[in-house]
């Protein structure tokens, strides 16, 4: 981008933070277990060796690339979340920014409400840190006090080890929670 910088009126980054060379967008969604959060938070849960050599990395590109953080914090900064915007002020302290929820779209629908039924969707990548055992766990015990819903799950099976996992707790309670993996 410092390269090109004088060729483009705006830079957009979506994801994570970055220095472009002049002030641009960026549209921050860090989430739990990311490994730039773990590593630029010198996570005691990473081994020292993953911790030395993502580190020497990333300082080498820094370098290279004339990285600076001060510019990466005037940049015009959206979060995904209060929760993101929390590991903002953690990794960047006095970085400003603004919680943007990303955009859903949802087509109007003409299902009246007697056809409606009570339950839960969930969308997220299926990963670990996204916790999707953990709602089904949750809407299990609501179930459990005599609360009929349902569980629709839908995502990316990013990890399949865990994907494998919410696989067979949704075949043990498949009378309420549906899995619809999508590419």
């Amino acid at each position: 981008c410092k390269f090109l910088h004088k060729r483009f009126d705006l830079f957009f980054a979506i994801g994570s933070g970055m220095d472009f060379g002049q002030k641009g967008i960026q549209y921050i969604a860090y989430g739990p277990g990311s490994k730039y959060v773990m590593v630029r938070g010198h996570d005691p849960a990473l081994s020292g060796w993953y911790y030395f050599l993502k580190r020497s990395f990333a300082r080498a590109c820094e370098m290279f690339s004339g990285y600076s953080e001060a510019r990466l914090q005037g940049n015009v900064t959206l979060a995904t979340s209060a929760w993101t915007g929390k590991i903002l002020d953690d990794l960047y302290s006095g970085q400003d920014y603004e919680v943007v929820y990303p955009p859903v779209f949802t087509p109007e629908r003409k299902t009246g409400f007697h056809a409606k039924r009570d339950g839960f969707l969930c969308i997220a990548r299926i990963i670990p840190e996204k916790m999707v055992d953990h709602a089904v766990e949750i809407l299990r015990r609501v179930r459990d006090n005599g609360y009929d819903v349902s569980l629709d799950i839908i995502g990316r099976a990013d990890d399949p080890g865990y994907f494998q996992e919410i696989k067979r707790l949704q075949a043990k309670h498949a009378s309420w929670v549906s899995l619809q993996p999508v590419m």
